[in-house]
């Protein structure tokens, strides 16, 4: 999905705060799995997602969220939902690899599926913290995904990176636009809520991209683990 075409709808259900309403929240269990359709473009999988289903009344509501790496595949989540990507630029598009500055590697997607329910009956915030371990609310970004036209009847899905010019339009300037190359750790989560602000099913994500240092370490690490085992054999031989 062209998220530029959605600025308008997204700035307006824009809400800085310090959380959203759980009350009356139903057990859930989110898992990693699939998600049952994928609307939004062309090379978007339907797995690796984190999703949960939840009975509502005589009909189903299903939310998933993911990260992937852009124009490239899917970036398997570890235990806690956690997603581990690179810093740095993705390529232009598919076939350009002209770096595309200001943009981070990865993306984060977002699923909704009504079966056999109105979506206007529900809200689903989409939650976004940019400095989840800074008290400052203004961090903090939710949206009311079920504010834009569905793709198909009851559905709701997307993908956005953290450095489109989106973020920056309606960010903190103190906080875009964000630096690809810049280790942080990101959170991000979906939550359905129903009329009465009462939340049904949340799922929480975290994105986190290490310092380029540990990368390197991380390689040399291996090239010496490499190396040793080479030597081994040679002196066994």
């Amino acid at each position: 999905m062209n998220f530029s075409n959605l600025k308008n709808s997204l700035a307006a259900a824009v809400i800085c705060g310090a959380g959203i309403v759980t009350a009356n929240a139903a057990l859930a269990g989110p898992m990693i799995g699939s998600i049952s359709t994928v609307e939004f473009g062309d090379g978007n999988s339907p797995d690796n997602w984190i999703v949960d289903t939840v009975t509502v009344g005589g009909g189903s509501v299903e939310l998933g969220i993911k990260a992937k790496n852009r124009f490239v595949g899917d970036i398997i989540p570890t235990a806690g939902f956690v997603y581990q990507s690179e810093p740095g630029n993705p390529p232009t598009s598919g076939s350009d690899p002209t770096p595309a500055a200001g943009l981070t590697i990865w993306n984060f997607e977002w699923s909704a599926i009504f079966t056999d329910l109105d979506p206007g009956d529900f809200v689903v915030m989409l939650g976004v913290d940019f400095k989840p371990n800074d008290p400052d609310i203004s961090n903090r970004f939710f949206f009311d995904v079920t504010s834009v036209a569905s793709l198909a009847d009851g559905v709701f899905q997307g993908s956005q990176n953290i450095g489109f010019s989106f973020w920056q339009a309606i960010g903190d300037p103190a906080i875009m636009p964000i630096d690809p190359f810049a280790a942080g750790t990101y959170q991000f989560s979906i939550e359905l809520l129903d009329a009465t602000n009462g939340s049904a099913s949340r799922i929480d994500m975290t994105v986190q991209v290490p310092e380029p240092e540990m990368i390197a370490l991380f390689g040399l690490g291996l090239l010496g683990m490499t190396a040793l085992r080479r030597r081994k054999v040679l002196l066994n031989r």
